[in-house]
């Protein structure tokens, strides 16, 4: 899960401290991962996550590259765009969240503003290596206390695995 907010105790929100954290454990705990608010958005199960600033520094430049994940958020890379955008749409192309391609869309920032659409493709990484059993691990929600009258056992690739899910798992419920 990503979210942008900031942390205080809620009798004051300033927008310029907007920030963007991270959880692997259904928002039992969160981790700082970028200064700045943007547009996100996952594929690969979670497993990938793309990020771009809405404003790439304090000075409100525009965003010239991206952030990505392949591990869930422990570690991120970036990307140079070709040209920079004010972004506005960040999507995946696979709705059930399995795929590994998105479309970057935004506005240029010349005088006379085209539509800029960038598609960014990450099925090669890990020389196209799909996941095996090894490469999974069960992952309780809530810590395996009950929600609703039931557990939550799910699978999901361990985080520093080399490899694609490429497909929608199961989940079981006691």
């Amino acid at each position: 899960m990503m979210i942008s907010g900031i942390v205080g105790d809620g009798s004051e929100y300033d927008w310029n401290e907007e920030k963007t954290f991270i959880s692997r454990d259904s928002g039992l705990t969160w981790r700082l991962v970028h200064n700045s608010t943007g547009l996100y958005t996952t594929g690969d199960l979670g497993n990938i996550i793309m990020y771009i600033p809405y404003r790439s520094n304090e000075n409100g430049d525009v965003p010239s590259k991206f952030y990505y994940s392949l591990d869930q958020g422990k570690t991120w890379g970036e990307y140079d765009l070709i040209m920079p955008i004010y972004p506005y749409r960040l999507i995946s192309t696979i709705s059930d969240g399995s795929g590994s391609k998105f479309i970057l869309t935004g506005t240029s920032i010349t005088d006379d503003p085209i539509s800029i659409t960038y598609s960014i493709d990450f099925s090669a990484v890990f020389d196209y290596k799909s996941c095996e059993e090894g490469d999974f691990e069960d992952w309780n929600l809530a810590d395996g206390k009950c929600v609703n009258g039931a557990k939550y056992k799910y699978r999901r690739r361990k985080q520093d695995a080399q490899c694609l899910v490429k497909s929608t798992q199961r989940f079981e419920f006691r």
